[in-house]
């Protein structure tokens, strides 16, 4: 590999703690991918690890991130399909259930610094061949970047929903207007779903000054609604009131409930059984329910119809030099995704 500069890392230390480290570059395994990383997100899991709200964290000092977008550096002796110097999209989502060693990076010091399976907040990372797929140049990056998990987890949870006729004219209902909640809202638009998004005043408030081009509706809204019902009601946060929120929203004894977002780590909610009994589901939506590369690449093919307008999902955007001010911007309730610029 040429030499290419310090490769730097967001390091998260301990709670609401990131810092900066310079880590060295390890040698690839036959299953590995280095990678250059253009552009990061941040997402609800890693808010989590930040806030440590995801339980015990034995790793620390480690990497974190899992969506980006990126070129490739070099590649191991086994890895099929990709050469340096090609654009990918790295997501924390696999293609194939293999596991390989995490790579061994150092900080300057020698000490070690936990990296796992893809970490994406750094300038150049070492990924597993079935994390990162290759994409051309005709998406923007900032879209790119989004690919690895905020888009990928909406068009999950929407291949779980069903499919309203044509003469239905009710609306999903996402719960949770952040980069998840929008990027359903966007898919169900690219489809011809009606969809509606509902969050706290002061978010939707913000949303709605932005033009974005999707319906709103704040939770105080919702809770005092008593007539329109939602057969599908997607929870796109971890918040409890979300979950208790949803409930409302559906039909009497029916209706389903697709449950997205993370909750705090032994977060436990009340829910009503007897619905349940006369046709309500609840679907828990992830890794699960995704099929790459194909997934993907079907996302690709909206973005290039033009179908696809997800460029309104980002909100703001930081350098990694500050990523600890990102993610205080992020937990401040202005909706959709955060980008990070790295490369």
């Amino acid at each position: 590999m040429k030499e290419c500069g310090r490769n730097y890392a967001a390091v998260l230390k301990g709670e609401r703690d990131i810092d900066i480290f310079y880590l060295n570059d390890p040698a690839l395994c036959a299953h590995q991918v280095r990678v250059a990383v253009k552009t990061s997100a941040i997402c609800g899991t890693q808010i989590g690890e930040w806030t440590m709200s995801r339980g015990p964290d034995p790793y620390l000092p480690h990497c974190f991130g899992h969506e980006a977008v990126g070129e490739v550096l070099e590649v191991g002796d086994e890895v099929k399909g990709l050469s340096t110097g090609d654009r990918v999209i790295i997501s924390w989502m696999k293609a194939s259930a293999d596991c390989h060693e995490p790579p061994k990076f150092t900080d300057e010091s020698g000490a070690d610094v936990n990296f796992g399976q893809c970490c994406t907040f750094v300038t150049r990372g070492v990924f597993p061949d079935n994390r990162v797929f290759k994409i051309d140049e005709s998406i923007a990056t900032d879209i790119a970047a989004l690919l690895g998990c905020a888009l990928l987890t909406a068009y999950a949870a929407l291949k779980c929903a069903t499919s309203p006729s044509k003469e239905d004219k009710s609306e999903i209902a996402i719960v949770g207007a952040g980069g998840v909640g929008l990027s359903v809202a966007a898919l169900c638009q690219a489809f011809g779903w009606g969809a509606i998004c509902v969050d706290t005043p002061a978010v939707i408030t913000h949303l709605e000054m932005q033009d974005l081009g999707f319906k709103f509706m704040s939770t105080d809204e919702a809770k005092a609604q008593r007539a329109e019902k939602h057969p599908i009601v997607i929870v796109c946060t971890g918040a409890h009131s979300a979950f208790e929120l949803a409930e409302t929203l559906l039909p009497k004894n029916a209706g389903k409930l697709l449950v997205v977002g993370n909750p705090p780590y032994g977060t436990k909610v009340g829910l009503d059984i007897k619905p349940l009994l006369y046709g309500r589901e609840i679907i828990g939506v992830g890794e699960k329910d995704v099929e790459l590369p194909k997934d993907l690449y079907e996302l690709v093919d909206l973005l290039k119809a033009g179908r696809l307008q997800a460029e309104r999902l980002v909100r703001q955007r930081f350098p990694l030099a500050d990523i600890q001010a990102a993610f205080e911007a992020s937990v401040s309730g202005l909706g959709g995704r955060t980008l990070i610029d790295i490369g």
